[in-house]
């Protein structure tokens, strides 16, 4: 149900070339990604800069660096799945100089709205 990553440097590099991740969020409310050795989890943090763009809300996320913050993560902790995709610009995918704006997606295919919560899509809402 999620992507666990080699390690730290490579859910860097991923996050530094704006490509997709793959993410989990915690029973608390934390977001991460998961590092397939020891289970780590590094914490994603979604930022209050939020942009409506084609349907969809995309929000800014910064991504921890520091290793020592990397805990052991307990399955029974997780309470979504989830991916983040990069907001598109004019030519595709995004640069690494492009700002880290990304939409966050649960499994179920909800999206996080404005108010940081889980909702069906506004373009879906629109079709019904």
């Amino acid at each position: 149900m999620v992507h666990k990553y080699l390690s730290q440097a490579h859910i860097a590099e991923n996050y530094d070339n704006r490509k997709p991740l793959s993410m989990v969020q915690l029973c608390e409310g934390r977001f991460g990604c998961i590092i397939r050795t020891g289970n780590l989890f590094v914490e994603l943090y979604c930022g209050s800069h939020a942009e409506f763009l084609g349907g969809s809300w995309h929000r800014n996320w910064t991504i921890s660096r520091n290793a020592f913050q990397c805990k052991k993560l307990h399955t029974s902790s997780i309470r979504h799945y989830c991916l983040l995709v990069p907001k598109l610009t004019s030519y595709g995918m995004p640069s690494r100089e492009e700002d880290p704006m990304y939409m966050a997606i649960k499994l179920e295919w909800l999206e996080m709205n404005e108010q940081e919560e889980f909702t069906i899509p506004p373009s879906a809402m629109m079709l019904s």
